[in-house]
């Protein structure tokens, strides 16, 4: 199990496709000037809440089945990233 981090940058996720392996952990930083989200709002359903300036958002696990799985951020719909699950 690992731990990896995805930074909000430039209205941005980098990097903006992230391999993981089921059980690794996820934590998005945000080094933007705005708020901003990670969400999923298919299944698996999946929303860090907003992460505000300078914050980045609680660790989370990631326990899906492999497979490519899109997000993005609410209040900027055409940010968009992807977790890959090995």
């Amino acid at each position: 199990m690992a731990d990896h981090t995805v930074k909000i940058q430039n209205f941005s996720y980098d990097p903006a496709s992230l391999a993981i392996e089921a059980g690794d952990t996820v934590t998005w930083q945000n080094l933007d000037d705005m708020a901003h989200t990670a969400t999923r709002t298919a299944d698996p359903m999946f929303d860090t809440g907003l992460i505000r300036p300078g914050q980045q958002s609680d660790a989370a696990t990631i326990n899906w089945a492999p497979g490519t799985y899109d997000y993005a951020c609410r209040p900027h719909p055409f940010m968009s990233g992807k977790l890959v699950v090995a």
